[in-house]
């Protein structure tokens, strides 16, 4: 079975453009093909073709074996230590300035490594597929 990460590029697109088709293309009354965000599937036949995809793909387990290792790996390799650091760093003074009840006025520095925190937070939860229901923290709050 071939890891997802084994995938190119190419092969990606092909498999969300055939989930997006599947999904969403629709005929209208005089039989043409359109994008319907309201058209209607099963659960079966969705997971059905979802099982079509990943064999095309060879992404389906040969035979019943163990999961070996941590099924969600992250990789850390793209972290940039020295910027990691100063995000830290960062952070330890956020919260000293709060439990103080001071004030915090971000400059355009700190703003750039506040922006990498919450893109790390979002790969983080891309990587945990979800495992621990993390991109429920993530919505926008009501």
């Amino acid at each position: 079975m071939r890891q997802p990460s084994e995938l190119s590029y190419h092969d990606l697109q092909r498999i969300v453009q055939s989930i997006q088709r599947f999904l969403y293309i629709d005929r209208d009354d005089a039989g043409r093909e359109i994008w319907g965000p309201d058209k209607e599937w099963s659960g079966a036949d969705v997971c059905e073709h979802l099982a079509h995809i990943l064999s095309l793909h060879h992404l389906v387990p040969e035979a019943s074996r163990p999961v070996a290792g941590q099924p969600y790996p992250y990789s850390l390799d793209p972290i940039d230590g020295p910027a990691f650091r100063r995000q830290r760093q960062l952070l330890l003074n956020l919260a000293t300035l709060a439990r103080e009840g001071e004030t915090y006025r971000a400059s355009s520095v700190d703003q750039e490594l506040l922006d990498g925190l919450v893109d790390l937070t979002d790969a983080i939860t891309d990587q945990a597929h979800d495992k621990h229901s993390v991109d429920c923290l993530l919505e926008p709050a009501d």
